[in-house]
């Protein structure tokens, strides 16, 4: 009689463990349409100026709700939607480059999201045959950062793309006011040396893309302190 209770106990032990997997956090979603670094011809026209695209990403696991953030990168107006499903219509001005991500959300973990990577795109201009370039994106130092260097020179870094893949030269401004009006250098590079710096000093500094046609993107300023 003792062994059965004995076998009886270890299945009951082995019944308990057998359960289902703990909730997990969610996973940042894919993203699919439109692509990145694109001219996006494939919206439903409304008017002139105005064209419907459709969004579209990848199901990511222990999600409930996806939210859609679209950027206009001239104006910096943003659209957000929040959806269960895996693609969302969104009306956009023809001929404007934008910026957009998913974020991932699970009831079970509220105060964890994940987010995707960002990708950006031209929503097709009628008769636009050249874009201008990205606004170029900021890479070091992030806005509001401070920071510390080497004989207080600062490297600025940035990133810089241009779907006609036509991009000429950067000018690059860094000044001690905020409209960042001085004229650091013209670079082909995506990185420049500041002069000598002062400590204790908050500074701002923005880059102006510029192509072979003439047409520019501003990156919008942003300010470091140096320590």
């Amino acid at each position: 009689m003792k062994s059965k209770a004995y076998i009886f106990v270890f299945i009951l032990i082995l019944t308990g463990c057998g359960g289902k997997d703990d909730p997990q956090p969610p996973v940042a979603a894919g993203l699919l349409f439109p692509e990145n670094n694109s001219e996006c011809t494939d919206g439903v026209d409304l008017n002139s100026t105005e064209t419907t695209i459709n969004f579209s990403w990848g199901a990511s696991n222990n999600t409930n709700e996806y939210r859609l953030q679209v950027q206009n990168l001239n104006t910096s107006a943003i659209q957000t939607f929040s959806t269960t499903s895996t693609s969302q219509e969104v009306v956009l001005t023809k001929g404007m480059p934008y910026s957009w991500f998913v974020t991932s959300f699970s009831n079970n973990f509220p105060d964890e999201p994940a987010t995707s990577s960002t990708w950006r795109f031209y929503a097709a201009g009628d008769g636009v045959e050249n874009y201008a370039p990205f606004p170029a994106e900021i890479v070091y130092p992030k806005g509001g950062s401070t920071v510390s260097a080497n004989n207080n020179i600062v490297t600025l870094k940035w990133n810089g793309n241009d779907i006609d893949d036509d991009i000429a030269s950067y000018d690059v401004y860094l000044d001690t006011n905020s409209e960042a009006s001085t004229l650091l250098g013209n670079t082909i590079a995506k990185s420049i040396n500041t002069p000598t710096l002062a400590l204790e000093t908050t500074y701002y500094w923005k880059v102006i893309s510029k192509d072979s046609k003439g047409n520019t993107s501003d990156s919008g300023i942003y300010e470091f302190r140096l320590q």
